[in-house]
Parts: C-alpha cells; sequence; structure tokens
C-alpha cells in the first residue's frame, strides 16, 4: 500500500507516532487542526466520504482512527503531520505543499485508503493531479485532484465552481384552471454550499367554461421565465437546495363558444419558494424533484369573456411539483 501511496504524496520518515484515541470497534474518527485559511474538518470528511462513496459514520469494517495536524512553516509552505491507527497498526506521516486544500486532499485519500485498501488499486489511474512542490531532500510528489467513478475525488476539484442544466417535468395547480402537466429548463451555477439558476418553463393548454354554459369558456397557456438561488445542504451524494426566487411570464387566453372569439395575453409575476432534494450518484449527472409554493403579488390575472363572466382567475397561492435529470460540469 506504501507504493501506491506514495505515488500521490511525498511522506518523510518520522521517529515515534504520535498517540491517537481509541475507537470504538466498527467506527472511524478523525480530527482536523488546521488554520482558518485551511479547509475546515467538514470540508475533509465530505472529501473521504466522496472518495469511499459512503460517509464516516457509515464505515463498519474496521475502527480506524485519524489525527491530523496542519501549519504554515517559516519557508511560507504547509506541513501536514497524519497519524493513522488501524487493526493492523498506527502510523505516522509528514507532508509538505505549497497549499493547504493540497494536503487536505492528501488526508482525505490517505484516510479513505486506510478504511478501504482497495482504493489504493485504482490510483495508478489518477489522470489529473495537483503538484506538490519539492520538499527539502525529496523528489517533486504529486497529490490527485481526479480519479475514474467511485475513484478518489478531492477537495480542491469540489470547491470550483461548476455549471448544470436539467430539463424536468411537473405538474402545476391554481395559475391555470385545475392541475395540469408542463416541461421545464433550468441553467445552474453552484457551489459546495449555494446555488443559483436561470428557469423557463412551459405549461400545456388547460380548459375552463362557465358554470352556466358548458360550451362557453376558454382555453389558458402559461409560459414563464424567472431565475432562483439559494443555499444547498449537502450530505454525501445528497443534496437539499432551499431555494427562493422570481418568474415573469405570459399567460394566454382564447375564447370558446362565442361569435367573435378572441386572445388575450396577460402579464404574469409570481414569487416561488421551496425546498428540492437532488441526489448526484455521478459527478456529472444528477436527479431532481422539487416542491414550489408559488405566490402572485397584486391581482392574479383573470379571463372573462366580454359581457358574460370570468372565464378563469389565477390563483394568489398556487403549487408545482417536478422531476427532471440534470447533467454537471465540468
Amino acid at each position: 500500500m506504501l507504493s501506491c501511496i506514495q505515488a500521490f504524496v511525498w511522506i518523510a520518515g518520522v521517529s515515534s507516532p504520535l498517540p491517537v484515541p481509541d475507537a470504538d470497534e466498527g467506527q472511524a474518527m478523525m480530527t482536523w487542526d488546521a488554520p482558518p485559511e485551511c479547509p475546515n474538518e467538514h470540508d475533509v470528511r465530505d472529501a473521504v466520504a466522496r472518495n469511499l462513496g459512503r460517509p464516516l459514520s457509515a464505515v463498519s469494517q474496521q475502527a480506524v482512527v485519524a489525527n491530523a495536524n496542519v501549519w504554515r512553516r517559516d519557508d511560507g509552505r504547509w506541513e501536514l503531520r497524519l497519524v493513522t491507527k488501524t487493526p493492523a497498526g498506527t502510523r505516522e506521516r509528514q507532508l509538505v505543499a505549497d497549499r493547504c486544500d493540497v494536503l487536505a486532499d492528501a488526508t482525505a485519500l490517505l484516510l479513505a485508503v486506510a478504511v478501504d485498501p482497495r482504493l489504493a488499486e485504482t490510483e495508478h489511474e489518477v489522470v489529473d493531479r495537483t503538484s506538490l512542490a519539492q520538499a527539502p531532500m525529496a523528489t517533486t510528489p504529486r497529490a490527485p485532484t481526479t480519479g475514474p467513478a467511485g475513484g478518489p475525488r478531492t477537495l480542491s476539484r469540489s470547491r470550483r465552481v461548476r455549471f448544470g442544466v436539467r430539463s424536468s417535468v411537473g405538474v402545476e395547480g391554481r395559475a391555470l384552471p385545475g392541475w395540469g402537466p408542463g416541461v421545464l429548463l433550468d441553467f445552474g451555477v453552484y457551489g459546495k454550499h449555494w446555488r443559483a439558476e436561470l428557469a423557463t418553463s412551459y405549461w400545456f393548454k388547460r380548459s375552463a367554461r362557465l358554470s352556466s354554459d358548458p360550451q362557453v369558456g376558454g382555453d389558458l397557456q402559461l409560459w414563464t421565465g424567472g431565475m432562483r438561488a439559494g443555499p444547498v445542504f449537502t450530505a454525501g451524494p445528497l443534496e437539499i437546495p432551499l431555494r427562493l426566487g422570481l418568474e415573469l411570464g405570459v399567460m394566454w387566453g382564447h375564447g370558446i363558444g362565442v361569435l367573435r372569439p378572441r386572445t388575450d395575453r396577460l402579464l404574469w409575476l409570481a414569487v416561488l419558494v421551496g425546498p428540492a432534494l437532488a441526489w448526484a450518484p455521478l459527478r456529472w449527472l444528477a436527479l431532481w424533484t422539487t416542491a414550489d409554493v408559488v405566490l402572485v403579488p397584486g391581482e392574479p390575472p383573470s379571463f372573462e369573456l366580454r359581457g358574460i363572466d370570468v372565464v378563469h382567475r389565477a390563483g394568489k397561492i398556487g403549487a408545482r411539483f417536478t422531476f427532471g435529470v440534470e447533467v454537471r460540469f465540468p
């Protein structure tokens, strides 16, 4: 296993190992002590979970304890002392890098390999690496930034801004008569804990008729465009965005059963608020489901047949539910 790990990080020889706390059997424990400008312990744990494909709390095969300390040296570079304790024994490593996030990446990889040694078998397939600057009396080592599906992934990559395109189908109620289907297209930009989107939707034609004469009424449809943004909470491959948005659009209404039918177009303005749930089994793919409350400020749009009666008036409060597939890049 040492030969595999040396492909990514420079491991300096040390004398006596530092003591680490004992873990209960079947559990994994980690402490991460680093300056504020470094990734925090939550970031490192998330990176370990991505490497393993499961959170540390789900580790049940063996007990693993890790104690990581990071500090800035006098020469401006960063140094890590990592102590890991497994049933096979206790090991201490020292790593040096120009950036603290590289050491965090290396820690996440080394801890993942300690939990699941099978990951070491895929390390030679890493295709994109972040260099560690040369340390005194050492060759230039490297740390991984990405790997094959299910293989190592790193903090430096996961913290970058990414983009997504999502296509969805949904149902909507109260804007148009009754409940009916629609299609949606969203363009998103997001980081680890936030997301912003531009969205467009089309809600298919639905009919409304006068209660006094079922042959008379109108056909209505709705097109919208808008934007949403909000925080995102993550738990492994699951993401929970909380979204607040504003949309503008046009509602069409065409008269039915009258002598001179006409088509009217009214402005649509609404505020959307609600949660979503996304599951990303792959780095480039996510499955989405959303639930939004639709709030119409002011007077809702209404259609009436001149001289007869109101055919439809949009509700001030409505709802939408969607299911979609998102492709993500880079």
